[in-house]
């Protein structure tokens, strides 16, 4: 919700930006007495720019079920992988051991990663930004989500 501000009083809420002037003629000010908090609409602006590229990607790359399920095949697939590999560097004695325990998953990889490299394909997190807002956004994701777990999981007092 937007809080609007006749002056420096809030007078209401609004859901939409555009509503303002309906608004003003309804309580009978110039619109330019009323404005809208800046904080509100720099969120409501956010959102409505995450809601279009949303859109735009169900349009394009596929629904939220179709990305998920795309995603936990890429998870289990290098989770496989990386045992696979975990397990051949565990047993491994020598550097030409190392190496063969690396090679199928550097085969597996190697297409994606020359793609990757020419632009071919491109990865949504080098155009949102960079690697380290990409983690910086995991590491707070997961956090809040762990945090929902651990708060579930607490003993609730009878009062609460």
């Amino acid at each position: 919700m937007l809080r609007v501000y006749l002056d420096t009083q809030i007078v209401t809420y609004l859901s939409r930006p555009d509503d303002i002037a309906p608004l003003a003629r309804e309580i009978g000010v110039e619109p330019s007495r009323l404005s809208i908090d800046e904080t509100d609409l720099a969120n409501y602006e956010a959102e409505a720019l995450r809601r279009r590229y949303r859109a735009t990607i169900a349009n394009t790359a596929g629904d939220t079920e179709t990305l998920l399920g795309t995603t936990a095949d890429a998870a289990a697939l290098m989770l496989y992988h990386m045992a696979v590999m975990a397990d051949g560097l565990s047993k491994a004695q020598s550097l030409a051991e190392m190496r063969a325990a690396a090679e199928a998953f550097a085969a597996l990889t190697a297409q994606f990663r020359a793609d990757v490299d020419t632009g071919t394909v491109r990865l949504p997190h080098r155009a949102k930004g960079s690697e380290l807002d990409c983690m910086a956004e995991v590491s707070d994701r997961v956090t809040k989500v762990a945090d929902v777990f651990q708060s579930q999981s607490q003993p609730q007092s009878p009062e609460a």
